[in-house]
């Protein structure tokens, strides 16, 4: 059974493992494979990944101890909260892992009227972010590579 529980600082590790695996999995046909295959965890970005959990809203998908996934927003204001990751281990995807994730994050924050994010254009995740109600706005941008980003947004009320 899948529990979604807000992460800890202790974490990080797994968080940051899960990360370049989804990286080096999901983006394959999208970055250039020397930049996924070079990817790498070290204390430092791990020491500031724990920093973060400690001052932002991080929920976990973990069943039998194991993490399958997770999520991390921040509000852009009163209104507003933006979905800044999520990332579901490639072995756990198309199990609900993400919708549970969202589900959970949209739920804790009740006050906000829109729910934002941006993504790949053209990339792995958009079809999913569809089925969850997000719908594309106007607002894009370049990425690394010159990837097409596009902010898609979720009414709330």
């Amino acid at each position: 059974m899948i529990i979604i529980r807000k992460a800890i600082p202790v974490d990080a590790l797994e968080l940051k493992k899960l990360h370049v695996k989804t990286y080096q999995i999901s983006y394959r046909n999208y970055m250039p494979d020397d930049y996924l295959d070079n990817l790498q965890i070290t204390k430092e970005n791990v020491d500031k990944f724990s920093d973060y959990i400690k001052n932002s809203l991080v929920f976990v998908a973990e069943e039998d101890c194991i993490i399958k996934g997770f999520i991390n927003t921040t509000p852009q204001n009163d209104d507003i909260l933006e979905i800044n990751a999520i990332y579901i281990d490639p072995d756990y995807q198309k199990q609900h892992i993400g919708t549970l994730l969202i589900d959970t994050v949209l739920k804790d924050n009740p006050k906000y009227k829109k729910c934002i994010l941006w993504t790949m254009k053209y990339g792995p995740s958009r079809e999913f972010y569809h089925k969850m109600g997000f719908q594309p706005t106007l607002n894009e941008q370049k990425w690394k590579f010159d990837i097409e980003l596009i902010m898609l947004e979720k009414s709330l009320i």
